[in-house]
């Protein structure tokens, strides 16, 4: 794998800015957990270095992840559009056209539609995305892996923080409403509920031990390749290769 597709960083140190390394080496595994579903590049540049009908095959399992973001995007617009233009139905309850919480769902607004427009792009470069072109230009520089993360992770970013920004607008009309403890007992829950599902979230996907790796590992795996080649070492020896199946 080129240098400039790994997590390393040793010009920072010779510059100065060691102190800046361990900030990008977290920002940098963040955005490849969202872009890739990977701590690193590692997985991408092994299916780069395949044949092309594989790299197009993981390309569209991206792909696929981007077009449902992008769905779930577009299907949150209307209802924020819907809470900037009507009235609320209950001035007792939600005054959800109150300043602040006008702001809040306009920056949702404007965050969803941008993760909209990102969306579709992405799913259109990913349809025209070659392996050659891939390693050529598109990654060919340090400056472009990182570009090529930040717009992959960005429809992820983007309704995230509009959703965010939306509950805690909604929750602020909820609490100056004239309803009092009732609505803000239900803010808080609307706020904190989702909220806490964020730790089992980030803590599974925190990397384990070696030992912890290899208990998870297959008894006999170690021990598959090496009567694999075996056989096909002695099937080569007596003249029978075309015995051998593709399993």
């Amino acid at each position: 794998m080129p240098d400039h597709w790994k997590n390393e960083y040793p010009f920072l140190r010779t510059t100065g800015f060691a102190w800046v390394e361990p900030t990008l080496k977290v920002i940098f595994a963040a955005l490849c957990m969202v872009a890739f579903g990977s701590r690193s590049l590692d997985y991408r540049w092994k299916k780069m270095s395949k044949k092309e009908k594989h790299h197009e095959s993981y390309l569209e399992r991206i792909s696929q992840r981007v077009q449902s973001l992008t769905i779930i995007t577009t299907l949150l617009l209307p209802t924020i559009v819907t809470l900037l233009t009507a009235d609320p139905p209950s001035w007792s309850l939600v005054r959800y056209n109150e300043p602040f919480t006008q702001w809040c769902l306009w920056t949702a607004f404007g965050l969803l539609l941008g993760g909209v427009i990102v969306g579709v792009a992405e799913m259109y470069m990913l349809a025209t995305y070659t392996r050659r072109w891939g390693k050529e230009v598109a990654m060919a520089t340090r400056f472009r892996v990182w570009c090529g993360l930040i717009l992959l992770s960005y429809p992820f970013f983007a309704t995230f923080s509009a959703i965010l920004i939306g509950t805690i607008g909604l929750a602020h009309a909820s609490w100056h409403s004239d309803s009092g403890l009732h609505a803000a007992v239900g803010a808080l829950v609307v706020i904190v509920l989702p909220s806490s599902l964020l730790l089992p979230l980030g803590l599974r996907s925190l990397p384990v031990s070696k030992a912890q790796q290899r208990e998870t590992q297959c008894p006999n795996q170690s021990y598959v390749q090496p009567r694999r080649q075996a056989d096909i070492e002695a099937a080569i020896t007596n003249g029978h290769s075309e015995s051998l199946r593709v399993t």
